[in-house]
């Protein structure tokens, strides 16, 4: 799951809130730096010969020289070798390095804001993130075919957001900063080389991947590529604090493909973007979401309170990849608001392959496209609970009755707030279920991957 969670937050396209700790606790582990990488010095004086380098101070690449390395780059065995030797002490700051990634990134370019998520930054989620995801690259620099099939992931997120190019510089040149501010004097040169040839490789991937992506996405019925301008056309109540809005775009469209269970990224006036499920059907004119309010959700509040028929805003081409992706029987499981690509799979799906719905809720009121569910005529399972002693106690009961009527080579699609997806995951294993895939709420991931709205 460490190494999955290299998807787009690998390249620190994630925000987290920085906290003055680590600030206060920098200057007390100096010694201890100096101490655990006198190993890997003696490494790097071994391995690369004299220290020379044509970079810029420090051994970190200016743009130019970046650019320049993106038409060339390789993985030595030179590397390979440092950075292996320091993962583990990379591994031991990292958090302390992604925190000190962010505020040097949005003072040092700004412009980069326009690309994250601004409730993401103050969950404080994201520097444990983008660590995991760091350590998980270093630890498999040896092994890239484990990381080289995550580049879709990657592509994906970076394609809902309209990445482009010109952002890998910026980070590049941000995150090797960071690693040069929390480790020191502890740092050769050889060591920010290697480790700096390692980012390059990675943009380089990552910059090539998502070309052929956006290529695509552009290619498909109805497609674009970047953000395109959409008018709101239809917005309705459909449960407690749950509004569905369905965007038509500017320019006239015959029809809209994606996938079962892709989202779009909607970006409103002044504010960062988020992604949710689209639940309109494939080919339809219109995209359409279901977005629940969120207590101090800027985006949630802004179109439930705001947004209005005839209004304008920026949509994303649909991207993610948590879709049916077998043939297999599968088993729906959801809690809140992730019942949304839920729903997109039942209306996609042949009703014939759905051996089990299930979905957990606060109170009837609350629950979406309840109606639909229960029309399906495949006997859904509603959980109406609020008591944590409860829910975990249904979870338990409710996993091992899923499984019974999935079996244990259906695969089981999970979607809702993190705690659950933890205990439904472990539950469903225990009771033998072995494909389980989920999409998480917020920042990281798991088999297959993030999904886009959140409480």
């Amino acid at each position: 799951e460490s190494l999955k969670s290299l998807a787009w937050t690998s390249l620190g396209l994630v925000v987290g809130a920085v906290t003055m700790n680590y600030y206060n606790s920098l200057n007390s582990k100096k010694t201890t730096k100096t101490h655990s990488l006198k190993k890997e010095n003696e490494l790097a004086s071994k391995s690369s010969g004299p220290e020379t380098s044509s970079a810029s101070p420090g051994g970190i690449l200016t743009d130019e020289e970046f650019l320049k390395a993106l038409e060339t780059v390789t993985i030595t065995p030179k590397t390979v070798e440092l950075v292996k030797a320091t993962a583990s002490v990379v591994a031991e700051h990292a958090v302390d390095i992604t925190s000190a990634f962010y505020p040097l990134m949005f003072s040092n370019n700004p412009e980069a804001l326009y690309y994250f998520n601004e409730a993401n930054q103050n969950r404080g989620m994201q520097q444990q993130a983008l660590a995991h995801a760091v350590v998980a690259y270093a630890s498999n620099i040896d092994q890239l075919e484990n990381v080289l099939p995550l580049l879709e992931v990657i592509a994906h997120r970076h394609c809902a957001l309209s990445v482009t190019p010109n952002l890998y510089p910026i980070v590049y040149k941000n995150l090797m900063l960071a690693i040069a501010k929390v480790l020191g004097d502890a740092l050769t040169p050889q060591i920010v080389s290697a480790w700096s040839e390692a980012v390059v490789f990675l943009s380089k991937a990552c910059i090539d991947t998502e070309a052929k992506l956006y290529q695509s996405l552009k290619g498909r019925n109805g497609g674009w590529e970047g953000e395109r301008e959409f008018v709101l056309v239809k917005k309705v109540t459909v449960a407690d604090s749950t509004m569905q809005f369905d965007f038509a775009p500017v320019a006239e469209n015959s029809g809209i493909s994606f996938s079962p269970g892709q989202y779009l990224t909607i970006r409103c006036p002044n504010l960062s973007p988020r992604h949710y499920t689209i639940t309109s059907s494939p080919g339809n004119p219109h995209l359409q979401c279901t977005v629940r309010l969120i207590s101090g959700g800027k985006v949630s509040t802004y179109m439930h309170e705001e947004l209005n028929v005839g209004d304008k805003c920026l949509l994303g081409a649909p991207c993610g990849l948590f879709t049916p992706y077998s043939d297999n029987n599968v088993v729906l499981i959801s809690a809140g608001i992730g019942i949304t690509p839920m729903y997109s799979f039942l209306s996609a799906l042949d009703h014939s392959r759905v051996k089990g719905i299930l979905h957990f809720e606060n109170s009837p009121e609350r629950m979406a496209f309840r109606k639909e569910f229960e029309a399906s005529g495949l006997d859904p399972q509603f959980v109406f609970e609020e008591k944590e002693r409860n829910i975990k106690k249904q979870i338990s009961e409710q996993a091992k009755r899923m499984v019974a009527k999935g079996g244990p080579k259906a695969d089981y699609y999970l979607c809702g707030p993190g705690a659950f997806m933890s205990a439904m995951t472990k539950a469903l294993k225990d009771n033998g279920a072995k494909n389980v895939l989920s999409e998480v709420f917020g920042t990281g991931t798991t088999p297959m991957l993030r999904c886009p709205m959140a409480k």
